[in-house]
C-alpha cells in the first residue's frame, strides 16, 4: 500500500546553529554525558517516542499491500479457480498480479489512504486545542492507541475470511478519535517548542526529528521486507507492539501545554496565546485574557477570516502556493509506486521494500550532501540566495520530470532503479520551495517575520488538499492503465511528468518577474 501520509514532511536542507559558549576547563566525558541527560532528558524521550511510532508504521505500510491483495485474490480465486488456493488460504503472489485484483486493491488503497489524510485533518484544530488545555501527552497516548487499534481492525479483518474485505473501510474513521499523522506531528513539534529553551536549541531539536524521519524511511522498508519474507503477519504483530510499547513513553513525557490553557493576569501577544499547530497572530493586537475566553467556533471562525485578510495581501505567496497545489498532485503518483513496480516487474511487494529504501537512500543524500553543495556554489555564483533557490528548484522539476518519464517507458526493472535514482535526485523541490516562502518573492515589502508560522501553516494545509486531489486522480490513472494495457503505459507517471512541467512553467515566470523588479 503506499505509504500513510506520513512525516515524509520535507525539512530544510541544511542548519547552521550557533555553538553555545564552550568554559575554558576541560569537561571530562561522563560530566558531558550526564548533563546532556540532565539537560535534554525530556527530548530523548521524545526521540524515543518518534522513533517507536515510525519503525511501527514504516513497518506495517508494506506487507498492507499484500493483505488487501491476498484477499482479493482468495475472493477471485474461489470463482474461478480454488485449486490454486493452498491450505490456509495461501496463494502464490505472481498469480495475484492479474489486473481484475490489482484494480480492486487500488481502488481500496486509495479510499483508505484518503480517507485516513480526511479524518486526520478534520480533528487536527480540534486536538491542538485539546493538546493546548489538557496537555501533549493525553493527546499524544490516545493517537498512539487510535493507531495501534486501526491496524488491529485491518489485521482482523484481514485474516478473518468471512469478514468481507471491504470492511477495512471502517479502519480509517477510528481516526476520528485520536487523529492520524497531522496530530502526532503538530503535537510533537509543540512539545518540542514547549521543552526547547530558546530558538537555537529548537532549531536543533527540529534537526534531529527530521533526521530521524529519513533514517527509518530508508531503514523502515528494508525491515519490514525482511520480516514478511518470513512472515507475513509478523510485521504487523511488531508493528502493533511498537505502537502499544509507545504509550508508557508517553507517560514519561512531560505534562506540558501552551500557555494558553492558564492564562496570566497579564497581557500577551497573540503569537504566545497560539498553539504551533494554529500558527501565530500578526502580532499588532494583543489579546487580554482576563476576560472570558471567546467560544471555539468563535476562535475558529476569527482565524480564517485573519487568514483571508492575510492571503489578500500577498499575490506572489497565494502564487507559490498555486504551485506547491500543482507538485503535490504530481508527486502524487509516489503513491501508486508500490503497486506498480510489483504488477509491471511481477515483483513481490518484500522486494519491492528494497527498492523503495534505494529511493529513501537516494533521498538522504540530496538533501545532506548534494542540495546544501549545490545551493552554496549557486548563491556564490549569483550572489543571491533568491537566485540560487529558484535555479536549484526549476532543475530539480526537470530532474523530477524525466525520472517521470523514464519510470513510465522503463522495459526492464534495472531501467526502474535507474529512474527512481533519478526521480530521487528531484525530490527538494518542496524543500526549495519552502525557503522560496520565506525570501523577498513572497514578502516582497519586507513584512516581519510574525507571519512566518501562518505562511508555513497554509503551505501544509495546500498540500495536504493537493495531495488529497492527487491521490484519486493518480489512482484513476493507474486503472486506466490496467485497462488498456496490463500497466505497462506507466500512464500515471506521464501524466506527473507533464504536471511537473507545468510546475516549472510557472515558477520560472514567477522567476523572470522577480527579476525585473530585484
Amino acid at each position: 500500500m503506499a505509504d500513510l501520509p506520513s512525516q515524509d514532511a520535507a525539512a530544510p536542507s541544511s542548519l547552521a546553529v550557533d555553538p553555545p559558549p564552550r568554559s575554558s576547563r576541560p569537561t571530562s566525558t561522563s560530566a558531558i554525558i550526564a548533563r546532556l541527560f540532565s539537560t535534554h532528558s525530556n527530548f530523548l524521550v521524545i526521540l524515543l517516542l518518534l522513533a517507536l511510532n515510525n519503525l511501527a508504521l514504516r513497518l506495517l505500510n508494506l506487507p498492507l499491500n499484500r493483505v488487501i491483495e491476498l484477499r482479493y485474490c482468495n475472493d477471485y480465486y474461489r470463482k474461478h479457480d480454488p485449486f490454486v488456493i493452498e491450505p490456509g488460504g495461501q496463494i502464490d503472489e505472481g498469480l495475484c498480479k492479474i489486473d481484475p485484483v490489482q484494480q480492486k486493491l487500488a481502488w481500496l488503497e486509495a479510499f483508505i489512504g484518503t480517507s485516513i489524510t480526511i479524518c486526520d485533518l478534520v480533528v487536527t484544530v480540534p486536538y491542538g486545542a485539546i493538546s493546548d488545555r489538557l496537555g501533549r501527552r493525553l493527546v499524544l497516548c490516545l493517537n498512539v492507541l487510535a493507531s495501534a487499534v486501526l491496524f488491529a481492525w485491518i489485521v482482523l479483518v484481514g485474516k478473518i475470511h468471512t469478514i468481507p474485505v471491504e470492511a477495512m473501510i471502517a479502519a480509517p474513521f477510528l481516526a476520528l478519535f485520536g487523529g492520524g499523522e497531522c496530530v502526532f506531528v503538530s503535537t510533537v513539534f509543540a512539545l518540542l517548542a514547549d521543552s526547547s529553551q530558546d530558538t537555537g536549541t529548537r532549531t536543533t531539536y527540529f534537526a534531529y526529528v527530521g533526521s530521524l524521519s529519513y533514517v527509518f524511511s530508508l531503514l523502515g522498508p528494508v525491515l519490514s521486507a525482511a520480516v514478511m519474507t518470513l512472515n507475513l503477519w509478523t510485521p504487523f504483530y511488531l508493528g502493533i507492539g511498537l505502537l502499544v510499547a509507545s504509550l508508557p513513553v508517553c507517560a514519561l513525557l512531560p505534562q506540558s501545554r501552551s500557555s494558553a490553557s492558564t492564562p496570566p493576569p497579564y497581557r500577551v501577544d497573540a503569537d504566545e496565546e497560539t498553539s504551533l499547530l494554529h500558527g501565530t497572530n500578526d502580532g499588532n493586537a494583543p489579546i487580554d485574557t482576563l476576560g472570558a475566553k471567546p467560544r471555539f467556533h468563535t476562535r475558529i471562525l476569527a482565524h480564517g477570516k485573519d487568514t483571508v485578510q492575510f492571503l489578500v495581501g500577498k499575490p506572489r505567496f497565494n502564487y507559490l502556493l498555486g504551485i506547491i497545489f500543482v507538485l503535490a498532485i504530481a508527486s502524487s503518483s509516489t503513491d501508486i509506486l508500490t503497486l506498480y513496480l510489483s504488477k509491471r516487474y511481477h515483483k513481490a511487494f518484500a522486494q519491492v521494500g528494497y527498492l523503495l529504501s534505494l529511493k529513501a537512500g537516494v533521498n538522504i543524500l540530496l538533501l545532506t550532501i548534494i542540495l546544501p553543495s549545490c545551493l552554496k556554489f549557486l548563491t556564490l555564483a549569483k550572489s543571491s540566495q533568491v537566485a540560487a533557490d529558484f535555479i536549484a528548484a526549476e532543475a530539480s522539476f526537470w530532474i523530477c520530470c524525466v525520472g517521470s518519464l523514464v519510470l513510465a517507458l522503463a522495459g526492464n526493472l534495472w531501467l526502474a532503479i535507474t529512474a527512481l535514482a533519478i526521480y530521487g535526485l528531484g525530490t527538494g523541490t518542496f524543500v526549495l520551495l519552502l525557503s522560496l516562502v520565506k525570501s523577498s518573492v513572497a514578502n516582497p515589502e519586507g513584512e516581519s517575520d510574525n507571519g512566518s508560522g501562518k505562511d508555513y501553516g497554509i503551505v501544509v494545509i495546500v498540500r495536504t488538499i493537493g495531495s488529497l486531489l492527487g491521490t484519486p486522480i493518480m489512482t484513476a490513472m493507474w486503472i486506466t492503465d490496467l485497462d488498456l494495457s496490463g500497466g505497462t503505459f506507466g500512464l500515471p507517471f506521464l501524466t506527473s511528468a507533464a504536471l511537473y512541467v507545468v510546475c516549472w512553467g510557472l515558477l520560472r515566470h514567477l522567476h523572470k518577474q522577480w527579476a525585473k523588479l530585484s
